[in-house]
């Protein structure tokens, strides 16, 4: 005669072992990748941007920064002297 005990035993065995399998497994953790550099420019793209201009906007762009970063600080220092 099956018993209760004797027909669900089995199931209850094979949930609790997927339950503990699945439980037990921890998240993989999560290696911070080291900082990559960007790559340098070919040859070719180094040419193509001395070709058309870019080279030389890119350099008048940084020099007007400084340009301007150096135009604020002498107006702070002429305010500041009055």
């Amino acid at each position: 005669m099956n018993t209760l005990h004797d027909r669900f035993l089995p199931g209850l065995i094979a949930t609790a072992s997927a339950v503990l399998t699945l439980c037990g497994c921890s998240p993989a953790q999560k290696e911070e990748l080291p900082e990559t550099k960007p790559a340098a420019p070919t040859t070719s793209q180094q040419a193509l941007e001395g070709f058309t201009g870019k080279t030389a906007v890119d350099a008048g762009l940084r020099a007007k920064k400084q340009i301007e970063a150096i135009d604020t600080m002498r107006r702070q220092q002429m305010s500041d002297a009055e």
